[in-house]
């Protein structure tokens, strides 16, 4: 196992919420979408921590070069939902507009 996959699951768990509660991650999943991209799978769970707080999990999951999937997971925490959902528009946009001025 790689160190950055070694690095990236130590700090999956042990991630502090605002209010200095350990998350503590369960599979109480509260709404599931998977997106199809080119090249990637992307999967948004909205998920229940322990202490009842939601937080969004983000998965990318695609084919490596050994024929392996490679995942990469990113968590959002409730209290800072609109703050990702606003700089995500902002990219979209931003990224719509590079495109168009090209």
């Amino acid at each position: 196992m790689e160190f950055t996959h070694l690095l990236r699951l130590y700090y999956m768990k042990t991630i502090i919420s605002p209010s200095n509660d350990l998350l503590v991650m369960e599979k109480k999943t509260l709404y599931s979408e998977t997106v199809k991209g080119a090249s990637s799978t992307y999967f948004f769970d909205l998920r229940a921590a322990k202490n009842g707080k939601p937080y969004l999990s983000i998965v990318e999951s695609r084919k490596g070069n050994e024929g392996a999937f490679e995942r990469v997971r990113m968590l959002v925490l409730s209290p800072d939902f609109d703050k990702f959902a606003a700089a995500l528009a902002k990219a979209v946009a931003q990224s719509q507009e590079t495109v168009v001025a090209s």
